[in-house]
C-alpha cells in the first residue's frame, strides 16, 4: 500500500490519513487517457474501483474534463494515415454507388 500513495502523491494526490484520496484534475484526467489500455490495469494502478474511472470518463466526454495530448509514433502516424486514404476511398465509392 506505501508504494502505492507514494506513487499517488508523486502525481499530486493528496492521501488521507483515513485513506480518502483527493485527486487533481490532471491525475484524472491521466487516468482516463490511460483507458486506452485495459481497464483493470488503470484501475489497479491508481487504486480505484472502475466506476470511479467511468465517472472520470464521463466528465471527458461532457468536456469537463480537459484529456492531455496523446502521443503517437511513426508506425501509429503511417497506419492512421492508411486508414483514412482507405476510408475515403471507401466513402467516394459509395457515394457514386458502389456498395460492398
Amino acid at each position: 500500500m506505501f508504494a502505492k500513495n507514494s506513487f499517488l502523491t508523486a502525481l499530486g494526490v493528496e492521501v488521507f490519513d483515513s485513506g480518502q484520496r483527493r485527486w487533481p484534475e490532471h491525475v484524472k484526467a491521466q487516468a482516463v487517457a490511460e483507458t486506452l489500455e485495459p481497464v483493470s490495469g488503470v484501475t489497479a494502478r491508481y487504486e480505484i474501483m472502475p466506476s470511479q474511472l467511468t465517472s472520470c470518463r464521463r466528465l471527458a466526454k461532457e468536456g469537463k474534463l480537459v484529456l492531455p495530448a496523446v502521443e503517437i509514433d511513426d508506425a501509429q502516424k503511417t497506419a492512421i494515415q492508411i486508414f483514412v486514404r482507405e476510408m475515403r476511398a471507401l466513402l467516394a465509392d459509395w457515394a457514386a454507388g458502389e456498395r460492398p
